[in-house]
């Protein structure tokens, strides 16, 4: 009885898949003891960030076995080495082994130019595909709980409308800074305060707050969730529909005023608002 077309190529593909592990298992097996037992050790790691911060380990311990090349050999400036895996050194006709640390640890990593060890390559998808099937349930799950959580504060909680282009947020999203904080509420009120002494209001549709400052030729969005900067993007009408293709000109021009800043406050932001609209006229 013929196969079904479908599944002869499920099949080969299920065994090609099965070959390709075959094959890197068989590097690692191939490795001296010390070098294959470090490789295998993705099988005790315990979550996806652990398995991040193994790969890096792994490659720490490996620069360290490297065996560093005498000066004649390699060279006198620094040390330098083959890989300890694969044996292999730099690609120019100049240099011997890889500079230590960094170039053996970019040929490790396959961070950069440099090429990636063989031996590296097939361990990091091993230990990537099993983690895959250890872990990748849990964390869809995990992603789901976080998802219905945040559906549910943005249902409850105050959103801020701080781009035109993007979804009303939650007060820490998107937020960058040195020390992560947001303000709190009296520091925000404090923020909403000076916003109202430069003309931009705050408006409230739901539960979505936007701080607006809007004429006939711009508009200015204000973002005041930061604890020590309030942040302006201002945007040049008519507005660019969102995804409008061939539009080349900038979205918008963007600029910030300090909390610590006293003086002449609604003129340095009217000069910034202008400069912003300069430039998006160019």
């Amino acid at each position: 009885m013929n196969k079904n077309p479908f599944q002869a190529y499920v099949d080969e593909i299920e065994r090609l898949k099965n070959d390709l592990f075959e094959a890197r298992y068989t590097i690692l097996n191939l490795m001296p003891e010390k070098f294959e037992r470090l490789l295998k050790g993705y099988y005790q790691v315990k979550s996806r960030q652990e398995g991040y911060a193994w790969e890096h380990d792994v490659a720490e311990q490996i620069i360290a076995e490297a065996n560093i090349l005498s000066k004649e050999e390699g060279s006198f400036l620094e040390d330098r080495a083959y890989c300890p895996l694969c044996g292999r050194g730099s690609n120019s006709p100049y240099d011997r082994g890889f500079a230590i640390p960094e170039g053996l640890r970019r040929h490790l990593t396959g961070w950069g130019n440099n090429s990636r060890c063989d031996v590296m390559e097939a361990a990091f998808r091993l230990a990537r595909d099993h983690w895959h099937r250890s872990f990748h349930e849990k964390e869809e799950q995990e992603k789901k709980e976080k998802e219905q959580i945040l559906f549910e504060r943005r249902r409850k909680e105050t959103l801020f409308f701080v781009d035109l282009y993007s979804q009303p947020c939650l007060l820490e999203e998107g937020v960058y800074t040195y020390d992560g904080r947001v303000r709190n509420e009296e520091e925000l009120l404090w923020a909403e305060q000076r916003l109202h002494g430069l003309g931009v209001n705050s408006l409230i549709e739901g539960n979505v707050k936007k701080y607006i400052d809007e004429y006939e030729e711009y508009l200015v969005l204000a973002d005041p969730r930061v604890n020590g900067k309030i942040s302006f993007k201002v945007y040049r009408k008519p507005l660019i529909k969102k995804g409008k293709i061939g539009v080349k000109r900038p979205l918008y021009q963007s600029f910030y005023m300090q909390d610590a800043w006293k003086n002449d406050l609604p003129a340095k932001y009217t000069s910034r608002v202008r400069e912003c609209i300069n430039s998006l006229k160019r």
